[in-house]
């Protein structure tokens, strides 16, 4: 739900952790070349079945069988271990550039004017240190490995089709740019249902805040029912922006 120019903002962050993130991205691309070797070494597995049944020799075949599987599990455990690794760290920079940016929104809050805090409702402010902040860590630690290894997952085994079948290879690229135009109309519309649910949790947020810290009056004045409405219409609002929002990023 992050727009391209926000991820450029929060990559500049991520400057003191370069090291540390340049070797997740290599063990992510280990980790996608060796799930992308597994499926071609049953292929190589059930071949060698196969010439069993076309009468060859039963002892080389079931010797070709057995390392191919070996080589298969090997490629597997490996594709684990580096994804693990890989994750772990991708993990511990996200948290670290995002416990720099909870110390830069600090560092901002105390330095703008009083009139920007009778202006805005403390719980709509507290939303943004907790909930966006929140949001943004989130967004951050699922869509780098989620890049990362698609990019390197379409690369790797796009390359292997390739040698395999050019023809095939065609076929299968023919859906993609339908796929990738009906990807972009639902990310754009789920974007602004996702824009609309953090706008909506700041409102509610401040609600909660004003009128709970001003019970004593709201009661005094005999206006719970009206609070409860509105109460009501903020937390629907929220509600339907959620519900449409993530709905659409759920069909991608």
């Amino acid at each position: 739900s992050l727009s391209p120019f926000a991820y450029k903002r929060l990559f500049s962050y991520m400057k003191p952790y370069k090291g540390r993130f340049i070797f997740a991205v290599l063990l992510v691309f280990a980790s996608n070349i060796a799930f992308a070797l597994a499926p071609l070494l049953m292929g190589n597995a059930t071949n060698a079945l196969a010439l069993i049944l076309e009468g060859g020799n039963i002892s080389d075949a079931l010797n070709s069988f057995f390392r191919f599987l070996i080589l298969m599990g090997s490629a597997y455990a490996l594709n684990s271990i580096f994804s693990y690794i890989g994750t772990w760290l991708i993990v511990g920079v996200t948290e670290n550039t995002i416990y720099d940016l909870r110390k830069q929104v600090d560092k901002k809050l105390s330095k703008l004017p009083l009139n920007y805090y009778d202006t805005n409702s403390y719980g709509d402010i507290l939303s943004r240190v907790t909930n966006d902040v929140d949001t943004v860590s989130n967004s951050l630690q699922q869509s780098i490995y989620q890049v990362l290894n698609a990019f390197f997952t379409i690369s790797i085994i796009f390359i292997i089709m390739l040698n395999i079948s050019g023809v095939l290879t065609l076929v299968g690229l023919a859906v993609v740019p339908v796929a990738l135009y009906v990807s972009a109309k639902i990310a754009k519309k789920s974007k602004k249902k996702f824009d609309a649910q953090q706008g909506g949790t700041g409102k509610l947020n401040g609600f909660v805040e004003e009128y709970y810290s001003g019970h004593n009056v709201v009661t005094v004045f005999g206006r719970e029912e009206t609070v409860i409405e509105d109460f009501e219409k903020t937390n629907d609002s929220l509600y339907e922006s959620s519900k449409d929002g993530q709905f659409l990023a759920g069909t991608l």
